[in-house]
């Protein structure tokens, strides 16, 4: 199995480490902004800027283990300038058809479920007991919670966030950017650039497109 570079040592990582032990890998090692030396008795280099530029040489494959939508598809864009591959791992714990479709970089983490004719983007997370069910479009660095179900034919637009234990009803379209809350039932489309919450959910704030990805400063509605 080749060598894997895992980017970030945060709780996600820990997960993302375990998933790629299982898949085979072990010749694995971490690139951090902490100043560690090992990570999960792993190697671990200190990012100073060009850190994964010199790393190429020893990793071909790269894995951006940071649940921020935004960060971490920046950095997986950084890592492909410089060659790197981005396996798609699958924790064997987890079911997925043979007819969906996954894009590089993507974590199906243990007892996640993709049913048949799923299609999932660019470095996403389907994270521990999430299900994403039949002829589903996910786009690129989406994030589904532990436990968050998608039912049939739901649409995601990039960068939105499922959170834990939320529920998509089937046929729903969730817009780019956008935030549905722990816990919430979305019964009806969601633009982008919002939160919503609730059962069934409703919009409590707007997201200013220039803050997406910040979720700590939102616009209330107009």
């Amino acid at each position: 199995m080749q060598s894997l570079l895992i980017v970030g040592t945060g709780g996600h990582a820990k997960t993302v480490l375990d998933c790629a032990r299982q898949q085979g890998y072990t010749n694995i090692a971490f690139l951090t902004k902490e100043a560690e030396t090992t990570f999960c008795g792993c190697p671990c280099f200190q990012d100073d800027g060009i850190m994964l530029q010199r790393l190429r040489a020893s990793y071909a494959a790269c894995f951006v283990a940071i649940g921020d939508n935004y960060k971490r598809e920046s950095i997986c864009m950084e890592a492909s300038s410089l060659g790197y591959m981005f396996p798609v791992i699958i924790h064997p714990m987890a079911c997925v058809s043979p007819s969906a479709e996954i894009g590089e970089g993507t974590l199906i983490a243990p007892m996640a479920v993709v049913n048949a004719d799923a299609i999932i983007g660019r470095f996403c997370i389907l994270n521990t007991a999430s299900v994403l069910e039949h002829g589903c479009r996910i786009g690129d660095a989406v994030h589904l919670s532990p436990r968050a179900a998608v039912c049939g034919g739901v649409k995601i637009s990039n960068h939105a966030w499922i959170c834990a234990g939320a529920v998509v009803s089937n046929g729903v379209s969730i817009g780019a950017n956008s935030i549905i809350a722990a816990g919430a039932a979305v019964v009806s489309d969601i633009p982008s650039n919002v939160m919503a919450a609730g059962v069934p959910s409703v919009i409590k704030k707007h997201i200013a497109p220039a803050l997406a990805g910040k979720s700590n400063q939102w616009e209330e509605p107009k």
